[in-house]
């Protein structure tokens, strides 16, 4: 069973589907206050606002299969369900406020990973949850640090021993490591949003071009890397997430940080410095 904040999961009974579903698909079936994830080389995770997570595993399955997802997806339907919606990316405190990163997984992880090595707590990697006026950004956990994943190339840029990090599931290559000092709240006011965006068109080396973006931009970028954009739909809620995007839009600074062809690592000193001065 994990003890850490929202990752709260036991072992039990599972249903294989929800009777009164008003969403269904390969993954997921969802009714108004709880949810069913399920994968059939790892097992059923029935996910109810306010209760830990039920796992009912498949019979290969470890702890670290099932904590990879509670993690993820399964986070992410918690805090849907709470009536919270939350970004594919990660976020780190920077001097009181989080400077929350969407875009490419690797990149987010990175950014954040090397925010925490330059002594930056991270708040949230994979799930960031982000509810309140004004906006606020939620880790998973209550206490001390959160793990960052990060692929061997990141590894490798980040100057960190492989053998540090922990692997997020036994059949893949990414690893998690505990970086930076521990959070300081629970929740963090929102200072800064960034899109992580490799455009093809700026070349190669590691220029970096910073643009900041707003209205429908904005919003649309939001939309676009929000966990589980189907649910709002079948649930009746996509005037709830438009009214989330539109109001974090217009409260939150939108910075898109781009560059060329050249690899993450190449990049990240100066996206470090850049995500550092967004907050004043």
């Amino acid at each position: 069973m994990s003890e850490e904040g929202h990752l709260h999961w036991v072992r039990g009974q599972v249903p294989e589907s929800l009777r009164n579903a008003v969403h269904r698909s390969p993954l997921i079936e969802a009714e108004p206050r709880r949810a069913l994830f399920r994968l059939a080389t790892v097992g059923r995770f029935l996910v109810r606002p306010g209760e830990p997570t039920v796992v009912e595993p498949s019979p290969d399955a470890t702890d670290t299969d099932i904590e990879c997802f509670i993690r993820g997806p399964v986070a992410a339907l918690a805090c849907f369900l709470r009536g919270e919606f939350s970004l594919r990316g990660a976020a780190a405190e920077v001097r009181g406020g989080a400077v929350v990163a969407c875009g490419t997984s690797c990149g987010t992880s990175s950014l954040v990973a090397n925010l925490a090595l330059r002594g930056h707590p991270v708040i949230a990697d994979s799930v960031v949850c982000v509810g309140g006026k004004p906006p606020h950004a939620a880790p998973l956990g209550e206490a001390g640090s959160t793990s960052v994943t990060l692929w061997p190339d990141s590894v490798t840029a980040l100057g960190l021993d492989p053998k540090e990090g922990t692997p997020v599931r036994p059949a893949l290559a990414p690893r998690a490591f505990h970086l930076g000092p521990p959070k300081s709240r629970d929740r963090v006011r929102v200072a800064a949003l960034v899109l992580l965006d490799q455009d093809n068109r700026l070349g190669g080396g590691n220029h970096l071009v910073a643009e900041t973006v707003a209205g429908f931009r904005a919003v649309g970028i939001l939309l676009q890397y929000q966990w589980h954009t189907r649910l709002a739909r079948d649930l009746g809620m996509e005037r709830d997430q438009f009214e989330w995007a539109t109001d974090l839009a217009k409260a939150v600074p939108f910075t898109v940080l781009s560059w060329g062809t050249g690899k993450i690592g190449q990049t990240l000193p100066a996206l470090v410095e850049q995500a550092e001065r967004l907050v004043a």
